[in-house]
């Protein structure tokens, strides 16, 4: 490998500019070291995925912990990216990716040439905590969701054995990070019969109704799942107003592929928008004594302040702001990590993997007046590396691919991990402890690696 050929790096996230990097980078160890004393009596122990996902995210665009090189066979140019960290929960510019390629699936493989809903579905406060303690229950909600509308919907139409379609995202925040599990599904609004594929619409459903029916779906879940007893169920159902909430939103048309990729991006979006977010480091705010104390700082220093503005005034306080000291915003954000390999976005009924892959070697029967079922031989594979170009290229509005130096298209050549390596080509690019806003955690090579 030629390293002074290496002429550059591209980075545009840049995570250590951020607000939410300065204030993990600052305040990381003191949270995770001072948690047992501060926050495990109220809040529960602090779980494994999340002190993982944190170390993560301070490694999210770091070229220390590896790179990939990115060449252009034309001219020779050459430059290095750094690797991210493809955390959920912490790293806004993940969230933002994940975003995209989510809304660009779902409107290119997923959803059928027929009207669709947004609707929400959201708990009580008195049994959002067992959701929270109990991380495992989540992944039902969406279930419950889809299956609640599904059985309004046949009712409605009179059509028991008919199928339908939808996708369901479990969201765990509110507007100033509060636990709220809820969930936002989109659904084809209408059902597909099994044989014919044949679709038929169906009129806006009582929000009544559905509240309904998911309150007795999620009541007879946590009953048979011991969570709650029966003196919880019919203390909750006196209550004038039930807790539980569903909205249903204006009917989509599949053409209107600018709503749906909006709509998409809104319900897998991460807690936080960088955009919202204020850390002011040396701000007149002193924490209370048992947190001073835990993280054993002297009452006299200031811990400073974190603002987030959201995006529509909160009715019970009665304000878009909120201000937390940088060690309860981290946790609160904590709470909004979800376990390893839990799955916050479920496929249901035509839109399931099964049916999917079902439909796929059947797609030939879809000119004979079946089921419409889209050409999803993807011509541009999810795991090729034009695939990342194309999200670059969406959020900067520049094509990393394309070489600045003569307009080549440019090629990844390698993927540089080993430690050795990583300090040898950044030390040769004058990149360590160069950059003002990154401090170099490398060590020195144990020993002289060479370069093919």
């Amino acid at each position: 490998m030629n390293i002074a050929a290496i002429k550059g790096v591209y980075n545009p996230r840049k995570p250590r500019s951020t607000p939410l990097y300065a204030l993990l980078e600052k305040y990381w160890d003191t949270f995770v070291h001072s948690y047992s004393e501060v926050f495990e009596h109220r809040y529960g122990p602090l779980r494994k995925v999340v002190e993982l996902v944190g170390e993560k995210f301070l490694k999210c665009g770091v070229l220390d912990y590896g790179f990939a090189r990115i060449r252009c066979p034309d001219c020779g140019d050459e430059f290095v990216l750094a690797f991210s960290c493809k955390c959920r929960g912490f790293c806004p510019s993940c969230s933002r990716k994940r975003q995209l390629i989510f809304a660009d699936h779902l409107l290119s493989e997923v959803l059928q040439p027929v009207m669709h809903r947004h609707v929400t579905l959201s708990l009580p406060k008195r049994i959002r905590y067992y959701f929270r303690t109990n991380r495992k229950l989540l992944p039902q909600l969406s279930r419950m969701a889809y299956h609640s509308i599904q059985e309004v919907m046949q009712a409605e139409l009179q059509c028991e054995d008919a199928i339908g379609a939808g996708v369901a995202y479990v969201q765990t925040f509110g507007g100033f990070l509060s636990y709220n599990p809820h969930i936002h599904a989109v659904l084809a609004w209408g059902l597909f019969a099994r044989q014919s594929g044949d679709f038929t619409g169906a009129p806006r459903l009582g929000e009544h109704v559905l509240e309904q029916v998911f309150r007795k779906k999620v009541f007879a879940f946590l009953l048979k799942r011991g969570v709650i007893d029966e003196d919880v169920v019919e203390n909750m159902l006196s209550w004038h107003h039930s807790g539980f909430n569903v909205h249903c939103g204006p009917l989509i048309s599949v053409m209107e592929k600018d709503r749906l990729e909006k709509l998409a991006g809104y319900i897998a979006r991460g807690p936080i928008a960088l955009s919202r977010l204020e850390f002011e480091e040396n701000a007149p705010q002193v924490a209370d004594e048992q947190l001073v104390v835990a993280a054993n700082l002297s009452f006299d220093e200031r811990l400073g302040k974190v603002v987030y503005k959201a995006n529509s005034v909160n009715p019970k306080f009665k304000t878009d702001t909120w201000t937390w000291d940088p060690l309860n915003f981290i946790r609160a954000l904590c709470d909004h990590v979800p376990e390893k390999g839990q799955k916050t976005c479920n496929y249901y009924g035509l839109y399931s993997n099964r049916a999917m892959g079902m439909a796929k070697k059947k797609k030939g029967l879809a000119a004979g007046g079946g089921i419409f079922i889209k050409d999803v031989t993807n011509q541009e594979s999810r795991h090729s590396k034009a695939y990342w170009s194309k999200y670059i290229q969406k959020v900067y509005e520049v094509d990393p691919l394309i070489c600045k130096k003569c307009g080549g298209k440019m090629h990844f050549v390698s993927f540089i991990e080993l430690e050795e390596v990583i300090f040898k080509i950044l030390k040769h690019l004058n990149l360590l402890g160069k950059d003002p806003e990154r401090s170099s955690g490398l060590d020195p090579p144990s020993k002289n690696v060479g370069f093919g």
